[in-house]
């Protein structure tokens, strides 16, 4: 279970991304070939992360007759556990890495982890190398969490030293609890 996110402003914080992190699982775990995966990390963030997120695509079709409903199917891609095979991998290194930062670790979301302590930096990177994947690290500015209904906002100073607004939505929301109850079953 994990603990509620700290809010409020941190100053300078150390930011660890690991690159194409999903696209990196599959490659490791031999669910895609090193061509594939060569050819994924050719494609733009955007289509990468498409191309790893169809995985998990999921639709409803409905039947009209005129403008009566007469019925539905549910169309789920065979290949999603690929998908949140992916995202468990990445979820248990982030909880991994938060017991090793331990009270520097601020949070993570999906791929990237925050903390303030920049001593750490190197061995979080070193965790994340030795499970095979590969990583970016940064130290933000000026950062400061606020929480508002069901978002989180985050604003910090970049290494290029441009102003970023994020705005994530909490566990709250439908896809987190989609995501949850998979993580519970598995």
């Amino acid at each position: 279970q994990k603990k509620d996110i700290k809010t409020g402003y941190f100053g300078e914080v150390q930011n660890i991304d690991i690159k194409a992190a999903y696209a990196s699982v599959l490659k490791r775990f031999y669910f895609i070939q090193e061509e594939t995966y060569n050819y994924i990390m050719t494609l733009p963030k955007i289509n990468r992360l498409a191309a790893v997120g169809m995985t998990a695509a999921r639709k409803t079709v409905f039947n009209y007759e005129g403008t009566k409903i007469t019925g539905s199917e549910k169309i789920i891609n065979p290949l999603e556990g690929y998908f949140y095979f992916c995202v468990k991998e990445i979820e248990k290194l982030m909880l991994y890495l938060e017991l090793t930062l331990e009270e520097s670790f601020i949070f993570s979301w999906v791929d990237g982890i925050y903390f303030k302590d920049p001593t750490k930096t190197e061995y979080a990177k070193k965790d994340i190398e030795q499970y095979g994947l590969n990583c970016t690290e940064q130290t933000l500015r000026d950062f400061n969490i606020k929480r508002q209904n069901e978002v989180l906002q985050l604003t910090f100073y970049d290494k290029k030293d441009e102003y970023k607004l994020f705005h994530l939505p909490l566990p709250q929301n439908s896809f987190n609890k989609d995501l949850l109850t998979y993580h519970n079953l598995i």
